[in-house]
């Protein structure tokens, strides 16, 4: 009788473990076990290039350097630094998190991958260095923790992360420089540093309690004087922008209000591009990245440049004043075939009227990767780098 009683309990039990992965309720269970991970993944954060400051930690002064040192890194060298602040990962590895973040950034140039991430997890104490592939073999995971821990870990633990962030800043745009222009020293530059007796400095285990260095460092170095040559050379520049401005200027006003011209408008479109290439390449070299003045003057510049272009295509050939032009399209481009535009010109003041055809190219498909991990098309990672923890 016992035996007969275990034998039907056994054949329960199988029956019910054969049974079980047809009950939809634990389908439902498995779902939401799934969905709920994906749900508490930490997503890669929108990309804003130099700085994408999540948190709100930097105040306006060091995000401003932030960017500011990225620019002229990118002038001197054309590589990319780019640094991300979150809060935390949501336990993800922090390597892993900045390599994603890397390729999907798309930071650098393709072909040339010459990106740079620095990434902050301030709930993780965690600051990561993720090069491109260009700088794999310089940023090693012993070189970036050395650098890490020597100019960035002991301004995070005397709880001072804006210095820590800006120092990382400036000590791997060091480094990328020092990479770029053939130095073998490995040296950095100077990133002003905690005071040795801020570095020595007994960390207590309440990762909340932060004791204050005995002496305060420097916050912030705002950037040298421009020299004498310098200034020269920006009001110089000044003064030739302002200069080809009102040259366009009076240009068309001879031209709109007068009908006289000065030049014919194929060689002042000619005059326009190589003067404005000029001033590019000169302001170039002598603007400075982030100076609100110089940023001003530069806008101004492609903004006229843009609009003298625009005037040029309304001018009428007949009597050399303003003259309304349409566009529109009769048949549509595809991928195997040219589309039909037509192009009308009518002038109010003499009676000129115009309307030709134009061939619409065929439409291209675009040659980025699909993939996801690289939805911006710039520069890759393929590993490498290193951390350090505070």
């Amino acid at each position: 009788m016992k035996n007969s009683n275990f034998q039907e309990t056994a054949g329960f039990e199988r029956l019910s473990f054969s049974k079980i992965l047809s009950f939809p309720i634990f389908w439902l269970l498995f779902a939401l076990v799934i969905s709920g991970s994906i749900c508490f993944a930490r997503s890669v954060p929108a990309r804003v290039l130099p700085l994408n400051d999540e948190i709100l930690l930097l105040n306006a002064a060091a995000a401003q350097e932030i960017r500011l040192t990225s620019q002229m890194l990118n002038r001197d060298t054309r590589a990319e630094l780019a640094v991300l602040i979150i809060k935390s990962t949501n336990g993800e590895n922090h390597s892993d998190f900045a390599l994603k973040v890397f390729n999907q950034w798309g930071i650098g140039q393709r072909g040339v991958d010459n990106g740079m991430l620095i990434l902050f997890a301030i709930d993780d104490r965690r600051v990561e260095i993720k090069p491109g592939t260009r700088y794999k073999n310089r940023f090693t995971e012993s070189f970036c923790n050395k650098l890490l821990v020597d100019n960035v870990v002991p301004f995070m633990r005397a709880n001072k992360p804006s210095e820590g962030i800006l120092a990382a800043a400036r000590t791997v745009a060091s480094e990328i420089r020092n990479f770029e222009h053939g130095s073998s020293s490995k040296k950095t530059y100077n990133t002003n540093p905690l005071p040795a007796e801020a570095v020595k400095t007994t960390v207590q285990s309440n990762r909340y309690h932060k004791p204050a260095p005995k002496h305060q460092p420097r916050t912030y170095t705002p950037p040298p004087p421009l020299s004498s040559g310098r200034k020269l050379m920006r009001a110089v520049f000044y003064c030739l922008l302002a200069a080809w401005f009102g040259f366009g200027i009076f240009y068309f006003y001879k031209t709109f209000k007068q009908g006289t011209m000065i030049m014919p408008y194929m060689t002042f479109a000619v005059y326009i591009i190589l003067s404005a290439i000029a001033l590019a390449f000169l302001g170039y070299h002598v603007l400075i990245p982030g100076n609100d003045s110089d940023t001003y003057f530069s806008g101004a510049g492609g903004v006229s440049l843009i609009g003298f272009l625009f005037c040029i295509s309304h001018i009428c050939p007949r009597c050399n004043r303003y003259m309304a032009v349409y566009s529109r399209t009769l048949r549509s481009a595809t991928y195997t075939s040219t589309g039909l535009g037509e192009k009308t010109e009518h002038c109010s003041n003499c009676g000129h009227h115009s309307v030709s055809t134009y061939t619409i190219s065929r439409r291209t498909r675009s040659s980025s990767r699909s993939s996801s991990s690289r939805s911006s098309g710039g520069g890759r990672s393929s590993g490498g780098g290193g951390g350090a923890s505070w």
